[in-house]
């Protein structure tokens, strides 16, 4: 369990290898995690925008999600219409676009480290780093917690995948966190600036 996603960050930060040319945290609650780990390597710390697609009933479970060009469906999606799937697809890249314009997406340098808060169904770290490997970049994953089922699925996308924790029993990432708050535009500006 961690206090925070900053002690997570931390954390992970000590079992990191490699030189990177940039940390990029999916925002908000990656960059975060992402910040002590870019202070840590003495890297530029930078955002990669990757947003789930919700089903249209639940908020929070993703049948999807979206990062620039990349679009990745998973088998919750099966349960959903076609045209239920547009709507939510419009909404994802709406929000996708939102981030980009408060966040930026300056993404230097070939050889990065995606960051977030932790993985559940997988489906944003993937299309997030899909869609850099489309760019040309060669991609390392960080990620405090995950599945141990989603090691594999992983790591088969980046080069290499640095985590603490993957359960054989994973319920939602924010159990992993004894401060688990939605993370405000603010912090993760003010990060960008300071370590950008």
């Amino acid at each position: 369990m961690f206090r925070d996603r900053v002690e997570a960050g931390r954390k992970l930060a000590e079992v990191i290898r490699g030189e990177f040319d940039a940390v990029l945290g999916i925002p908000r609650g990656g960059v975060v995690v992402a910040a002590p780990i870019a202070q840590k390597l003495g890297v530029p710390l930078g955002v990669k925008v990757a947003v789930k697609i919700s089903v249209p009933w639940n908020e929070e479970l993703a049948m999807g999600a979206l990062s620039g060009e990349t679009v990745l469906w998973n088998e919750v999606a099966e349960s959903v219409g076609e045209e239920e799937k547009k709507v939510m697809l419009e909404r994802a890249r709406e929000k996708m676009e939102r981030y980009r314009r408060v966040f930026g997406e300056r993404i230097e340098g070939k050889n990065i480290l995606l960051v977030d808060d932790g993985v559940a169904t997988g489906a944003t770290f993937l299309a997030a780093a899909l869609d850099l490997k489309r760019e040309g970049k060669r991609v390392w994953g960080a990620v405090p917690v995950l599945p141990r089922e989603k090691i594999k699925t992983l790591e088969e996308v980046v080069e290499g995948l640095f985590y603490l924790e993957a359960p054989e029993y994973f319920g939602a990432v924010g159990e992993f966190y004894q401060d688990f708050r939605p993370v405000p535009t603010e912090t993760v500006l003010r990060l960008l600036r300071e370590l950008g």
